[in-house]
């Protein structure tokens, strides 16, 4: 299995033993191949899609606006259905006792806050 599937894969066993409907939405950068984000969706009612947001949700705020016209016009990763032959019933959902997701993903995760806290200013984020 290549590493960086495991996170992705642990995430979504933990999810999946709550929830029967769990479904991930990639976002990429316009013209690449590659996920730079995955989030996931999880609800106990199948997860079809995303509705048009209220005025109020939007809140008079472009990236918000966009955000959410991201995730209506972007299709919806169904994990079971698309990757059934590589769900490797071998790994458990994250538990308190056992989270291999932080062993694997510390240094990754410590990267991306530091990132996210020096390079954007924190005047962006007040505005999401």
């Amino acid at each position: 299995m290549k590493s960086h599937n495991r996170p992705f894969l642990y995430v979504w066993k933990t999810l999946a033993a709550v929830f029967p409907h769990v479904v991930c939405h990639p976002e990429r950068v316009e013209g690449e191949h590659f996920v730079t984000n995955l989030v996931f969706f999880a609800s106990n009612r199948p997860i079809k899609g995303f509705r048009q947001p209220t005025e109020r949700e939007i809140d008079d705020t472009s990236l918000r606006e966009m955000a959410f016209r991201y995730l209506r016009e972007r299709p919806l990763i169904h994990v079971e259905k698309e990757f059934k032959d590589q769900l490797f019933p071998e790994l458990a959902p994250i538990t308190d006792r056992d989270n291999m997701l932080a062993h694997e993903q510390t240094y990754s995760a410590e990267r991306h806050w530091y990132n996210m806290n020096n390079i954007i200013p924190v005047d962006a984020w007040s505005v999401y």
